[in-house]
């Protein structure tokens, strides 16, 4: 065992209850010799318990149980767990998130990709809560018309006012996922256009755009023309618009050729193809 004695909160140290220590070697994973503190607890065919991250893994690898090699099942051991509920708790910090462990650096985890995290609106750079930044566009700023993907890698074609020449930042719904479209003045001459995506930044990393702008002129007159192709990596809703504007991990566009894309649109309006994959 890890000889775990004490269980630090993120605001109070308290001592483990006293029956822990007693029952050390029955509540200790067998494989990564980790003292159980928070369900879920899964067992082998013949009671042995171990943590979800140990089960996972020997599943994956399909191991059998290493104390008795017998088979590893998806049962779990509900005596322990009702055990270690009577452990305190440390609450994920975000107000409206019930996120609560025992083991502390579990919430630490969670809280890097809590869906109740703050992140900073593009718009009025006030800090939101991730989940309700959508909400927050259409009530705080009058954004109530996301754009929609059918689905996942299908191209779908859109357009922009002003020939895409002011900042935005407008959700855009594929089935039970939101991203969001992003544009900003980079200087006099450029526009940078990004997705960003409303979830944890290792899911933002699973995710590429592609953005192909259409010639309205050629497209009133029958041709298929592109002015401009590129692709790029989502980023994460963590990322502000100013931090865009120093890293530049955006699509950077010349405001020239997005001009003379508009052109032969009566509205001016910038022609857009946008797939995400």
């Amino acid at each position: 065992m890890d000889g775990l004695k004490y269980l630090f909160l993120e605001d109070r140290d308290q001592p483990l209850p006293s029956w822990v220590a007693e029952l050390e070697d029955v509540l200790g994973c067998p494989v990564c010799l980790k003292t159980f503190l928070d369900p879920p607890i899964y067992q082998c065919e013949n009671g042995h318990c171990f943590c979800s991250n140990c089960h996972e893994s020997l599943k994956k690898e399909g191991q059998e149980c290493p104390v008795c090699r017998g088979q590893l099942t998806k049962a779990r051991c509900l005596a322990v767990e009702k055990m270690l509920e009577k452990l305190p708790k440390a609450k994920c910090r975000y107000e409206d998130c019930q996120f609560k462990r025992a083991e502390v650096e579990v919430v630490h985890q969670h809280e890097t990709d809590c869906l109740f995290r703050l992140v900073e609106c593009g718009v009025c750079k006030e800090g939101i809560p991730l989940s309700s930044i959508a909400g927050h566009l259409e009530v705080a700023h009058e954004i109530r018309t996301p754009l929609v993907l059918q689905e996942l890698e299908t191209e779908e074609s859109f357009t922009s006012s002003n020939s895409g020449l002011f900042d935005q930042q407008q959700p855009l719904k594929c089935d039970d996922l939101t991203f969001f479209v992003n544009q900003k003045h980079y200087n006099n001459d450029l526009m940078m256009f990004w997705i960003s995506f409303c979830g944890s930044k290792k899911q933002a990393e699973e995710y590429e755009y592609t953005f192909k702008i259409e010639s309205s002129a050629d497209k009133k007159a029958g041709r298929e023309k592109y002015l401009f192709y590129g692709s790029k990596q989502c980023v994460s809703c963590d990322v502000s618009h100013e931090d865009m504007m120093k890293e530049v991990e955006a699509l950077l566009i010349s405001k020239k050729l997005l001009r003379k894309a508009a052109e032969g649109n009566d509205e001016k309006k910038l022609e857009y193809t946008l797939m995400i994959a």
